[in-house]
């Protein structure tokens, strides 16, 4: 919860707790720091995913055998939901709730997803889709939405209370959806997939606004959009972290002095500026040497010299 440890699982039946800053721990030999796990809890079985609860000191584990909640302070699972809804298969994403505190979902490999309740320690309600959903994210600013990647090629938002049928599809995909990641906003998501792209979707819209994809670039396995909304970080098969701008056209780097006055300016009024411009005839008066006043007519179908007399004719308003 202080940003300052974090969980990691495995297949191999372990979680560990890891400090960001190295274990305050030492060796016994010669004093070094220990940058070793704080702690280690294991199970008989592998684990798939894991996520802490976003105001409790406590997180989830799904393995290939139950739903597990555990506590720090404890070496066994405070809480267990195992045969879930019938169905004894493999859990491959948990995800908590941002906003109730006793909810979680998840993603199972019997192509299942599931609602929990933590307090009453019972599960809620399921929906079964055509093929297995590989994540699960929770919209931060509507927390009663939810996005689904499924091996179809396509993305689902369910609402929470009606997990009947899909609010909404996104397709677009030419390979399974294996990673989401929502907008701090809450207005849009990212999908990473097998087929080696990213597509960035509106919440409201069905096909992707933008698509990216690099040469050299593999499968993708995870994606997060940066808390300031700017940014899209993806971890793919080839071993690469890659950082891409969140609006593909936006402008980045320092800005000049035109630029920063564009930007202040509303845009309503930029565009009633730049008609007001193009409607002007630009005039520079010169005095001659006989004391007569002519001008520099800047006319666009003009390039005489104008009497003063004759100034107001080049005008155009």
């Amino acid at each position: 919860l202080d940003g300052q440890e974090f969980y990691s699982c495995s297949d191999d039946g372990l979680i560990r707790l890891w400090s960001v800053s190295g274990s305050t721990k030492t060796d016994n030999d010669g004093g070094s720091p220990n940058h070793g796990p704080l702690q280690t809890w294991r199970i008989q079985g592998s684990f798939k995913s894991i996520d802490h609860h976003w105001f409790d000191p406590v997180f989830a584990t799904a393995s290939d055998e139950s739903v597990n909640i555990w506590s720090p302070e404890r070496t066994t699972p405070i809480q267990t939901h195992s045969n879930l809804w019938g169905s004894d298969d493999t859990v491959n994403v948990v995800r908590y709730n941002p906003a109730e505190r006793s909810l979680l979902a998840h993603c199972s490999l019997d192509r299942g997803i599931g609602l929990h309740d933590t307090r009453a320690g019972t599960a809620l309600q399921k929906t079964v889709l055509k093929m297995r959903s590989n994540c699960l994210e929770w919209n931060p600013m509507e927390p009663m939405n939810f996005v689904v990647g499924n091996e179809d090629y396509n993305s689902y938002t369910f609402d929470m209370r009606k997990l009947d049928k899909p609010t909404k599809i996104y397709k677009g995909h030419q390979g399974a959806v294996m990673c989401v990641g929502w907008s701090p906003t809450g207005r849009e998501f990212a999908t990473g997939s097998y087929d080696r792209t990213i597509r960035i979707f509106q919440h409201k819209q069905g096909t992707a606004r933008d698509i990216y994809h690099t040469k050299r670039m593999q499968r993708i396995f995870t994606i997060h959009f940066t808390s300031d909304h700017k940014y899209l970080v993806t971890g793919s098969d080839d071993t690469n972290l890659r950082l891409w701008k969140a609006q593909a056209s936006a402008q980045i780097g320092q800005k000049n002095s035109k630029r920063r006055i564009g930007t202040t300016i509303p845009s309503d009024s930029r565009q009633e500026v730049r008609a007001f411009t193009r409607s002007q005839t630009y005039i520079k008066i010169s005095q001659n040497t006989q004391g007569h006043q002519e001008t520099d007519c800047h006319c666009p179908n003009s390039k005489r010299k104008c009497r003063k007399e004759t100034i107001q004719s080049c005008q155009t308003f």
